[in-house]
């Protein structure tokens, strides 16, 4: 089975996508799974079939071992955080973007829209606000006067 994931600060996001409609997946009943990259770390370290994600996600999708999972995964701002997801994902990694290629796609789609401002006050997300500057991302602080994206808007451009 293919999930879509966004690793987020303390949060992983999972989404099924069927051609350009996705659907937020809820875990355990919680539309994220929460994860400390301490408690990830140590994760990876221990055999696939006794990590916490895969153990959760086998369950709670019928799914018979962990050699089913798939992921396609946009990778949180902190490199760290990024890093300890992808050792822990491991081979079962199809597919991986970086949110800051992401944001900077989406704030060219965005800006055709002058009333979101987002030359002037940049995109929020996850706690960062990104702005494009010189074709680049800068991040800085969450901005109260940025436009906010949910995780939703995010996989919608995905494609």
């Amino acid at each position: 089975m293919t999930f879509y994931m966004i690793v987020g600060k303390e949060k992983l996001f999972l989404f099924d996508k069927a051609g350009p409609s996705c659907n937020r997946l809820y875990i355990e009943g919680n539309p994220d799974f929460l994860y400390d990259a301490n408690q990830a770390e140590h994760d990876k370290k221990k055999d696939d079939d006794k990590k916490n994600l895969f153990i959760t996600l086998i369950k709670e999708y019928n799914l018979d071992t962990h050699a089913e999972l798939d992921f396609k995964v946009i990778y949180n701002e902190d490199p760290i955080r990024s890093q300890v997801m992808e050792d822990v994902l491991g081979e079962h990694v199809s597919e991986q973007h970086k949110i800051s290629r992401i944001i900077h796609s989406i704030a060219k789609s965005l800006k055709k829209d002058t009333k979101l401002m987002i030359d002037e006050f940049g995109i929020n997300f996850d706690g960062k606000n990104y702005m494009v500057r010189d074709n680049d991302i800068v991040k800085q602080d969450y901005s109260l006067l940025g436009y906010t994206l949910k995780e939703e808007q995010i996989m919608r451009f995905l494609g």
